[in-house]
């Protein structure tokens, strides 16, 4: 059994607001960790309304609804401080919180050093976040830093994937049903 067993995945929305906002982002990342772990768990879900501000309710909404024990918050630079509003969010309803992506990958201290965050996947997700899912924070999860008796724990580098086939097709169900609209001639879906 599953040391995390109701999972949010959510990718924190850019600062930078535009005029075109469902382009902004295709949520790509949290669903190829999706789909590392849809077997090993009871449920995963992504919160609704990442096109406008209504993404904080509906996090908050959704959290204090559902049994989730492990959000996991995927984060570019400029992305930063909403990953940050978000693992706020998550943590007031008693969430395990981790964060991956560029910007925690390259400055797993940072992140570490807000209280909301209990710990960062670091380099390509897909294992490292599995193995998270399945032993919980431990040394023996390759690509990983998370706090522990008040110091940061950094476990070994995992090695760079391989066999590119060996990672699972992204869970794509798990997005909003705006993504995927077809262009007049065109699909807007990313590979």
């Amino acid at each position: 059994m599953s040391f995390f067993r109701n999972l949010c995945l959510v990718e924190a929305p850019p600062a930078v607001i535009s005029p075109f906002p469902r382009f902004i982002t295709d949520c790509i990342g949290i669903c190829y960790l999706a789909a590392a772990v849809e077997h090993d768990v009871e449920s995963i879900t992504i919160p609704e309304n990442y096109y406008n501000d209504a993404l904080y309710d509906s996090f908050r909404s959704l959290l204090k609804k559902r049994p989730i024990d492990l959000v996991a918050i995927s984060s570019m630079t400029g992305c930063f401080n909403n990953a940050l509003r978000l693992a706020g969010i998550a943590k007031q309803q008693g969430a395990f919180v981790v964060m991956g992506g560029f910007h925690p990958t390259a400055l797993p201290d940072e992140a570490l050093s807000h209280s909301c965050v209990d710990a960062v996947v670091i380099g390509e997700g897909e294992a490292t976040f599995r193995e998270l899912v399945l032993k919980g924070p431990s040394e023996e999860v390759a690509g990983l830093a998370y706090r522990e008796n008040g110091g940061i724990v950094r476990t070994a580098p995992r090695p760079v994937i391989a066999d590119i086939n060996s990672i699972a097709f992204p869970l794509r169900t798990l997005r909003p049903p705006r993504y995927g609209e077809k262009g007049s001639d065109y699909s807007i879906d990313t590979v």
